[in-house]
């Protein structure tokens, strides 16, 4: 059997996702998560899908050499959410990605929630626009975690569709309102704010144009993010 190496960001999503009957990984890559989960005990069975072949390929090489019943990983090929079906799974996870892809999987995949279903999501950009997105079109956010890996800081959100649409603010946009409740995932997401909003206002208080507007947004998060 392989000798298999999974990351702290990996372990998170695994915890945050199981345990569950059935996860669904979109854009699972090597499908080191749903291997992960499938050995721990964390999911029944896992459908993996990918928009590549390749990716796919190794990932059933991959279940092969752990010694997973390949009929407990269902490897799929298609875009998105696109080859899953209302009610197959509970538990989907759509991780590694930026925060506007994710929102155009889900989008395009709305079907899927006609059935009450788990949305597992770790955005690597565009964290705001993702958290404007799931308010404007009905989902509720009921959890969300930080973490760090190898010099990286993860953030993990948790939501439900509810069809409940919502219009929130710039502030609730960029720092939600799950994270306050723990602050040690606080302080990691915080850091990484408070570095990214220093350098946005030195840039935008040498700007020529008149963004007084931008300047006052990025002051109040430095605010609230000076902890």
């Amino acid at each position: 059997m392989k000798n298999f190496t999974f990351s702290n960001r990996i372990r998170k999503l695994a915890e945050i996702a199981g345990p569950c009957n059935t996860m669904a990984d979109i854009g699972t890559d090597h499908a080191l998560l749903p291997i992960f989960m499938l050995k721990e005990g964390l999911c029944k069975k896992a459908i993996a899908c990918d928009i590549n072949e390749s990716p796919l390929a190794k990932a059933a090489l991959d279940v092969s050499e752990a010694e997973i019943d390949s009929a407990l990983v269902d490897l799929r090929l298609g875009n998105g959410l696109e080859r899953l079906q209302p009610g197959e799974c509970d538990t989907i996870v759509i991780a590694g990605m930026g925060g506007l892809l994710i929102a155009d999987i889900l989008e395009n995949g709305k079907k899927i929630f006609e059935k009450p279903c788990r949305l597992i999501m770790q955005p690597n950009t565009c964290r705001p626009e993702l958290r404007t997105y799931l308010a404007e079109n009905g989902f509720e956010i009921s959890d969300e975690s930080a973490s760090e890996d190898e010099g990286h800081t993860y953030l993990f959100i948790t939501a439900e569709y509810t069809g409940v649409k919502r219009t929130i603010d710039f502030k609730e946009s960029v720092l939600g309102t799950k994270l306050q409740d723990k602050p040690e995932d606080f302080k990691i997401y915080c850091a990484e704010l408070k570095e990214k909003y220093e350098r946005k206002l030195d840039g935008l208080r040498m700007s020529q144009q008149d963004v007084s507007e931008e300047i006052q947004k990025a002051e109040l998060i430095l605010k609230e993010v000076r902890l």
